[in-house]
Parts: C-alpha cells; structure tokens; sequence
C-alpha cells in the first residue's frame, strides 16, 4: 500500500534571510514602484504552482521528505500525494511582496529595497524584474480592468495606469525571483543538495552569485 500524504511539506532547509526585504508600504500609501504585501490569493496561488513541482522532488527523492520514517521506505513503501495536497508556506525566510509601477515602466532602480547600498541587486543588472517574464502574473488597477463589460477603462486626464508585478524576495544575494519558473530549480537545490553549497544550485540567482564571489 502506498504512503498517502494530505499535505506537500515545507523544505528542511532553508537559506533564506530577511535582511533584504524591501520597505513596505500600506497599499494606499505606496508610491510608483514601492512594495507592498501580497494579497494571501495571490500567495496561495504561487504555492499552488510550486506545490506541483515539490511533489515531484519528493517523489524523486523521498527520503528527503520531511516527517517521513526511513523504515517505511526500507519496506518499499511508495509516496503518493493526495490531489488537493499542497505547499502551506515557502521556505523559511522566503516571502513574496508586490511592486506598483506605471505602465510602461522599465526595471530601474525601485524605491525601498533592502540590497546594499539601496536599489536593485548589482547582480542581476538594471532590467531584472521588468515583467519581461510571461510568468510575472501582473494584478492589474482598477483602472485597467475594465468596466466589466469588456470594455477599457479610461485613465482619468492627469492619472497613470498601474501594473502589480510579485517577485519572492529572501535570497542571500539580495536579488528576487520573478516566476515560480526561476524559483523552482532553487526548491530543488534546498531539497537535495545537503551540502548547501550555491555553486551547486542552478537557479539564476545563486549562478549570479557564485560568480560575484560572495
């Protein structure tokens, strides 16, 4: 008999730190650029996406699956996951925040990160972070969504259109990740790789990383 799980773990480890967060704002508050807490919708639904990913780690590498007893995989128990089974949190430390910027705004500097010095991460240059990224799942305004009808909403005369782009902040670098599609090659590092070394992990930001030779 399989080994059902109801729920898809958190990883053990984690390298996640909080000292690059972004300053936060209250959401009426932030200007043009400035972060805000995600809504817990949105959240749930970057879990979601990972959680598909986590249970094929798992799968894959099932003694790395917390809570699991190495006896019952000595006895060629298999792990299958329940359909609705999914990732409750990130990573520990890990934490995805939301930037307000006027359409057509390029990745520049962005008010309130916490990477040395101010401003974006050096590493991953003046364009990371610019919604080029079709994953980037942009909330969009009021003011672009519409009536409701199918029809624009007009920008009132003097008024910018706004765009939300999430990125998950929390790597040692200072850089964020735009897409479950970058963070998902980090997931599987902090699974498997017990060495914890970065030069081991594939992901964008911990090459980036390596490479700065910090």
């Amino acid at each position: 008999m399989p080994l059902v799980l109801s729920d898809v773990p958190t990883p053990r480890y984690s390298d996640g730190v909080t000292q690059y967060y972004p300053t936060v704002y209250k959401a009426a508050r932030a200007p043009a650029g400035g972060y805000v807490e995600c809504h817990p919708s949105r959240v749930r639904k970057y879990l979601d996406r990972l959680s598909a990913s986590l249970k094929d780690i798992y799968i894959r590498n099932p003694t790395k699956i917390p809570g699991i007893q190495p006896e019952l995989l000595r006895a060629g128990e298999s792990i299958v996951f329940r359909g609705n089974s999914g990732l409750l949190e990130f990573p520990k430390n890990y934490k995805m925040f939301e930037s307000k910027k006027p359409e057509g705004l390029g990745g520049g500097e962005t008010p309130g990160v916490g990477t040395p010095g101010g401003g974006e991460s050096p590493m991953l240059g003046p364009k990371e972070g610019a919604g080029e990224d079709p994953e980037s799942d942009a909330v969009l305004t009021k003011l672009e969504q519409g009536d409701g009808d199918g029809k624009q909403a007009k920008t009132p005369k003097g008024e910018s259109r706004f765009r939300a782009d999430a990125f998950i902040f929390g790597h040692p670098s200072g850089s964020k990740y735009r897409s479950t599609n970058e963070f998902t090659p980090h997931l599987e590092w902090l699974v498997t790789d017990d060495t914890h070394d970065h030069k081991n992990c594939p992901c964008k930001l911990c090459t980036n990383f390596t490479r700065s030779g910090r």
